[in-house]
């Protein structure tokens, strides 16, 4: 009898025991992403291109995420043209064609096998030397895993060392640096153009070329001048010979 009484004791103890701790939950791929100091340009870019809500929802998805390196490597004042409001639709263009629908593992993939883009466009996955690689339409535009299988609630993310631009999608391009000197301002300040400025003075042209234009200048160097037969430019400097200039 007991023994009988010992063993229910030890039975509600265990019964009464705390229970063990919960499993956290994974993250979503945009709170994954957040979580990444190596991402935070990508979250950036998420924001700017309104893509938030679809990435944070059911899925799943597979992201090949470029780090800030790899946004980094665009062209001068690429991405910061692309966060513009104005280029919202590029962005999300070109965001989207980092997003596959399903979720693909790094095993999953067959090499050379053509997968649709979110976007619409396909990119060419691959396996080598226990990496993954994306080939983006061409051999130029192509990208190297840098960490794979990164697990999310909704998906997986693939992190990648550059960023894929669709192939029929340039994105837009860096804006022309803004001039702040008219031709002739210009050439008086480069040194080796100082022939072209005194011709154009003398020829009457400096007001012509400051104004508004457009003009296009094939403007001839100090040398390119000093190359005339001997005493041609003193004469065409001359007062009598202006319209000739």
């Amino acid at each position: 009898m007991f023994s009988h009484v010992t063993i229910f004791a030890a039975a509600a103890t265990l019964c009464t025991a705390a229970p063990m701790a919960s499993i956290p939950a994974l993250d979503n791929i945009v709170q994954l992403a957040e979580s990444n100091r190596d991402l935070s340009t990508l979250v950036a870019a998420l924001k700017a291109g309104d893509l938030v809500s679809t990435l944070e929802g059911e899925g799943p998805f597979t992201v090949f995420a470029p780090s800030n390196e790899a946004f980094a490597l665009l062209p001068p004042r690429v991405l910061e043209e692309l966060l513009k409001p104005e280029n919202k639709a590029e962005l999300a263009k070109i965001l989207t064609y980092h997003v596959v629908a399903g979720n693909v593992q790094a095993k999953d993939i067959k090499s050379g096998q053509r997968v649709k883009t979110v976007e619409g466009e396909d990119i060419t996955p691959f396996l080598a030397f226990g990496k993954v690689y994306i080939e983006g339409g061409s051999r130029e535009n192509f990208a190297e895993g840098v960490q794979a299988d990164v697990e999310a609630s909704n998906g997986v993310v693939h992190v990648i060392n550059r960023v894929l631009i669709p192939p029929h999608s340039p994105g837009p391009e860096p804006p022309k640096p803004n001039a702040t000197k008219n031709i002739v301002e210009l050439a008086e300040a480069t040194p080796d153009l100082s022939t072209l400025v005194k011709a154009v003075v003398a020829a009457g042209l400096a007001e012509t070329l400051s104004g508004p234009g457009p003009f296009t200048v094939f403007a001839p160097t100090n040398e390119a001048f000093a190359k005339l037969p001997a005493g041609v430019l003193e004469r065409l400097l001359e007062p009598a010979n202006k319209a000739e200039l």
